[in-house]
């Protein structure tokens, strides 16, 4: 079969028809390219040039957000961690003009495109377009793009009954990189892919000390003796540092009545803890009841891991009076 040679016209028609014979569950409503510096609605339009280095070089950071209830939930945090993610890949994100009012007006543009109370909200921002080189030397502009889908929440059952997860024999990103939320997450799709091979929900980082770092996507907390009202969470040496253990963490402090540790935690403490959960958006506080064959705590979701399950859905209605969480669309 002869390989054809397509129109413009012919390439939007295919594009179209792609798009609605793809078979997802998802929902996508709206995307912004500062290409274009527009906003689209029509997935088939949801498009990056080739020679984008975010596509070929994964020189790349991305970061995510939420809309709840009508309001944009942290953004600002999560703009800051974008642009340090940036600066640590040496992305010249200002070159071309964008800035970050700029990239706040984009995601603004997208979410108030979709008419939709919750979205869940993705933005990319790259060394940009220029050739098929290794170096950003040829971009001539930085490039940025966000796209609004389907709030996709987490069954009630799973904060019920609780999760599995599994010590990941998947090699750990340097520091450098695992601080960074960079576009390149090979490691973490091999540790979740590792993970559901064995009907876990994910793999655990476990560091050449024996110590546990974090999930594929998500950070790691616990309850390390029964009763008590310490929430321990590993340093952030080896991974990011999470939005939602953050503000998880100032919450069980500032308004539970908490303390809050950071420390290393061996694998062997943390699989006799009392309770563990898993933090990250855009859920809420997973409990970890099974680590491998052992089990946590009694097995059962424990009391801490409800308390700030309903602790971060007062805050998605209020931020617990606290500024700075909370935007109107």
């Amino acid at each position: 079969m002869e390989i054809p040679l397509l129109s413009e016209n012919d390439v939007l028609a295919k594009l179209k028809e792609n798009s609605a014979m793809s078979k997802t569950d998802e929902q996508y409503f709206a995307f912004y390219s500062s290409e274009l510096d527009g906003v689209v609605t029509d997935p088939h339009l949801f498009i990056i040039a080739m020679d984008d280095h975010i596509v070929h070089r994964g020189h790349s950071v991305f970061d995510t957000a939420m809309v709840v209830h009508g309001q944009m939930f942290q953004l600002e945090q999560h703009l800051d961690r974008l642009l340090t993610s940036a600066d640590k890949t040496q992305i010249d994100w200002k070159k071309g003009g964008l800035s970050r009012e700029k990239l706040r007006e984009a995601i603004f543009a997208v979410a108030r495109a979709t008419k939709h109370e919750n979205q869940g909200l993705r933005f990319w921002l790259g060394a940009g377009p220029g050739g098929f080189g290794i170096s950003a030397k040829e971009c001539s502009r930085a490039s940025f793009y966000c796209v609004a889908t389907q709030l996709k929440m987490i069954p009630e059952e799973t904060y019920t009954h609780g999760i599995k997860v599994v010590t990941s024999s998947i090699a750990m990103k340097p520091s450098h990189f695992a601080n960074a939320k960079t576009t390149n997450y090979l490691p973490n799709v091999m540790l979740v892919m590792e993970a559901e091979a064995q009907s876990a929900w994910q793999g655990v980082w476990v560091d050449e000390n024996g110590n546990v770092a974090e999930l594929g996507t998500a950070n790691i907390g616990f309850i390390l003796e029964k009763g008590s009202q310490t929430l321990s969470v590993p340093l952030f040496r080896r991974t990011l540092a999470g939005i939602s253990v953050k503000r998880i963490m100032s919450i069980a402090e500032n308004h539970l009545g908490m303390k809050v540790e950071q420390r290393d935690i061996s694998l062997s403490e943390a699989k006799q803890a009392s309770e563990a959960f898993a933090f990250g958006g855009p859920y809420l506080t997973l409990p970890i009841v099974l680590w491998d064959a052992d089990i946590i705590g009694d097995g059962k979701v424990g009391p801490v891991a409800r308390t700030l399950y309903e602790a971060q859905l007062r805050d998605w209605q209020d931020a617990w009076g606290d500024d700075g969480h909370l935007e109107p669309l």
